[in-house]
C-alpha cells in the first residue's frame, strides 16, 4: 500500500460536480435523454427524459415493441466501448432502433 493524497481527491470529486452542474444546466429541461455514470456505472445524474425513457413500461414502438432491456444493453456495449478509448475519449454514434433513427454522444471524463 503506498498513502495518497486526499487533496487529489476532493479535487477530482469538485471537478465532476461542475461537470455534471454545467451539464444539468444545459439538459435539465431538455427532450434529449442525458445521464451521466461513475466508474461503478452508477447513475450520478440523469435528466427526466432520460428517466422517462427507461421507467417506460415495454410496449408498442413504431409496430416493433419497446424493449427498455435491449437498449440498456446496446447503450453499455457503447460505454464500455468509449471506456475502452481512454480518459479524455468521446464519440458520436447513430444508429437505427426498431425503425428510430438515434444519435448518441458519450465521453468519458
Amino acid at each position: 500500500m503506498c498513502p495518497t493524497d486526499r487533496r487529489e481527491r476532493t479535487l477530482a470529486s469538485q471537478s465532476v460536480n461542475k461537470y455534471i452542474l454545467s451539464i444539468q444546466d444545459i439538459y435539465k429541461n431538455s427532450p434529449v435523454p442525458v445521464c451521466v455514470r461513475n466508474q461503478s456505472r452508477k447513475i450520478i445524474y440523469a435528466n427526466g427524459a432520460f428517466i422517462e425513457l427507461f421507467s417506460k413500461e415495454d410496449q408498442p414502438l413504431s409496430g416493433d415493441s419497446y424493449n427498455r432491456y435491449g437498449v440498456e444493453v446496446f447503450l453499455s456495449s457503447l460505454e464500455l466501448e468509449c471506456q475502452s478509448l481512454g480518459h479524455g475519449a468521446a464519440f458520436c454514434r447513430r444508429f437505427n432502433f426498431h425503425g428510430e433513427i438515434y444519435q448518441i454522444r458519450m465521453e468519458n471524463i
